[in-house]
Parts: C-alpha cells; structure tokens; sequence
C-alpha cells in the first residue's frame, strides 16, 4: 500500500507475532484496508436463571462479527451495535473499508488475524478491493465454517467442525456446570446414526436449551470433538451449532448382527458396528429362513442386507 499509515494484512499479523507486548490494548497498529466479506450476528447469554421449572435466558449480549480480507489475509472484525453508534458508521457486506485504531486478539500463523472496534476507531470507506476468488471463500468460512456430515467420531478430525444426523436414542435432564462466566446449562445426548453406531454428544450454554426429544431425528450441525479424562471422547457444541429436526426416510444397510434379545413386545438386535436397532419376530425369521430361534445364535455373527427406518429394521434383502 502507498500510505505508510497503512499496512497490509499479512505485514500485521507478522508484527503481531513479533511484538514483545503482544495484543497488548495500549499498542497502537497501522492501518488496513479491506473488503468484507460475510457478517453474522452473536447472542451470547450471560446470566442463566436456573428455577424448579427448568433454565431460561437472563441478561444477553448481541454482537456482531464480520470476516473481511485483502489479498494478502483474512481479517476477522468484532464489535457490538454500542460500538457502532460511538464510531458513527457501520460495515456492510461487499464493501471496502480503511479501518484504524483499532485493538488486536491474536493472529494466527494460517493468514487470519482477529480485530476489535471500539470508541476510539474509525472506519472510512475506500476505493474497492478486487478479491481472488480464493481468497474471497476463505474469508466467507471464518463465519459460516463447513461442517460435513460425519457417521463415527472417529471419522471427525480433532481441529475441524462436523455435523451428526440421527435419532436421539437417549437425552439427559439439563444440569448445570460452573464455567469461567458463572454457571451455566450443560445437556448429554446420544444420536443413533445411520449405520446403528451411537455418537454422543454434549450441548453447552444456550444449544442445551434447544427442544429436543428422544427418539426424534435430528441433524446438529458445528460440532467439535471434545476429550476428557473422566467423560471420554464426545461431540460438543460451538457458538456455530444449528439443531434442526430432519424428516426420516428408510435406507438400505448392510449389518453384522452379533446379539440379539427376544422379548414379547419386540426383538432387540445389537451389531458389530456398535449400533443397536429393533424388529419384529417376522422379519428377524426373514433373516435366517428355515432356521429355529435356538440355531439362529449359532450363526451368529450374522451379516444381512436391510432397510431401515429410524432404528427399526423394516426389511431384509436376499
């Protein structure tokens, strides 16, 4: 950039990871010029009130974070509407801004780079910026971030989001942890996946307050894997997470039987894949034709092609 007030993206991240003071707020940084990109709205709740009939929202915070660039980075920009009303002038998809004084959070060796406004900054439109088209969807998933459909934790990877979509075959009461801002809502639940395989997840703040029931097909999407010594290896939620209730359709799966437990209401069958699913007695007989309930365990493990609804295997393949 000609000015020397001004400074590109990746020249201040750079400085900012060289700095001895680091994201100290008293720094005063160059300039940027840049394009945003994608904004999104935030409702952080900051006080739960938890009473005997259950957990509501108490006082929330609005914030509103943009994901802007030049060709050199990716900027993420945060601020609140208060803010925005000190500074008189707001950001708007699509448009090119020369932004100053404003205080850094940390920048990261991948070319992003996190920024806050406050009283004190200005914001001045600008000449545009032409973004490569690469570089224009880098910053569109700062703030709307993939997340892929995923039938196992395993098949998650530990630094990315992901989404799981099944029934929820068991659903906890809300309890309430102390977190770093004071206690809040915590939810445990497992979703039943396609393939039978039981992926648990946990909902933190205000996703463990989604309507949610068992035995309902959900997809929950933005979830990150979290371990923990005491509680294993879980799905949780993120400030990105979307609950929604999906329609249930029957899908054709291939499955190792390995246990199965007859009762006068229904047959339970349990897999090598570590999922669970229920049937009747007729379609359990369609299994393995011909063959006596006592025999039928002496073929096991048994491997059959099947339709399924939900957990409820409806049809055997031959």
């Amino acid at each position: 950039m000609a000015a020397s007030y001004l400074t590109t993206v990746a020249d201040l991240i750079a400085e900012v990871g060289a700095n001895s003071r680091g994201t100290s707020p008293y720094k005063k940084w160059k300039g940027i010029k840049v394009k945003v990109v994608a904004a999104r709205n935030f409702a952080k709740c900051t006080e739960f009130i938890f009473t005997e009939k259950g957990v509501s929202v108490g006082r929330e915070k609005t914030s509103v974070s943009f994901s802007a660039a030049d060709n050199t980075g990716i900027v993420k920009i945060s601020a609140d509407q208060e803010c925005f009303r000190e500074i008189g002038m707001c950001l708007t998809e699509g448009k090119t801004y020369m932004i100053k004084n404003f205080g850094v959070l940390n920048a990261a060796k991948d070319g992003s780079l996190q920024i806050y406004l406050r009283a004190s900054s200005k914001v001045y439109r600008c000449a545009p910026i032409v973004l490569s088209e690469e570089r224009a969807a880098q910053a569109e998933q700062v703030l709307n971030p993939r997340s892929p459909v995923k039938g196992r934790l395993d098949d998650a990877t530990t630094s990315g989001l992901f989404t799981v979509q099944g029934r929820i075959s068991s659903l906890s009461a809300i309890r309430k942890i102390q977190g770093a801002d004071g206690v809040i809502p915590v939810r445990d639940l497992d979703v039943c996946g396609d393939d039978g395989a039981i992926i648990p997840v946990t909902l933190w703040r205000e996703a463990a307050l989604q309507d949610v029931t068992a035995n309902s097909s959900v997809s929950i999407s933005h979830l990150r894997i979290s371990k923990h010594t005491t509680f294993g290896t879980k799905a949780a939620s993120t400030k990105y997470t979307i609950i929604e209730e999906v329609s249930v359709s029957s899908r054709k799966l291939c499955i190792t039987i390995n246990g199965v437990a007859v009762s006068t209401e229904e047959v339970l069958i349990s897999t090598v894949q570590g999922g669970e699913f229920k049937t009747s007695w007729d379609i359990l007989q369609q299994m393995a034709p011909g063959v006596e309930q006592e025999d039928m365990y002496d073929l096991l493990p048994l491997k059959v092609d099947v339709d399924v609804e939900g957990e409820n295997i409806i049809k055997v393949h031959h």
